[in-house]
Parts: structure tokens; C-alpha cells; sequence
């Protein structure tokens, strides 16, 4: 299984946004959910994959599904926004 490095760049409101696809099923859901734009929370999911240089979801039709990397990031995102 693959390993997510650490990384600091990661802002608390980008692990929500990826928390939030997951929960509301996509991006538009996630967006109506956090009281943002699509794109916005679609950016703040590619910043989080960028930095990591990992693939969180892949879009099969209309649907994000998360990778078997994106269930680590889910995880770490969980327990990031808990103890924060």
C-alpha cells in the first residue's frame, strides 16, 4: 500500500474540502456543503494531490471514487481535522 509523506503545506480547510467530496459523494455536493465554489473546493482537492504528488479520486463518470491512495489521504484527513 502507498505511503503519504509528510508534508506541511497542506492547509486544514484543503483536508475538509477532500473530507467533504468524499462524504458528499463529489465535488458540486461537497461545494453546496462547504459554502463554496465547485472550483474552489476542486482546487483546494488538487493543491492536496499536487503536494503529495498522489491521485486522491478518480472520476468515473460523474463521480469521484476515491484510490486506494485517496482512502490513506481520507484517513489522515479525518484524524487531522479531529485534532485540530
Amino acid at each position: 500500500m502507498a505511503q503519504i509523506p509528510p508534508n506541511p503545506h497542506v492547509a486544514l480547510d484543503q483536508w475538509r474540502a477532500l473530507i467533504a467530496v468524499v462524504e458528499a459523494g463529489g465535488y458540486a455536493q461537497a461545494a453546496e456543503l462547504l459554502h463554496k465554489s465547485q472550483s474552489a473546493v476542486s482546487y483546494a482537492v488538487q493543491k492536496i494531490e499536487s503536494a503529495l504528488d498522489v491521485q486522491a479520486f478518480e472520476l468515473q463518470g460523474r463521480k469521484a471514487v476515491l484510490t486506494p491512495t485517496g482512502h490513506l489521504l481520507y484517513r489522515r484527513a479525518l484524524a487531522l481535522v479531529e485534532a485540530a
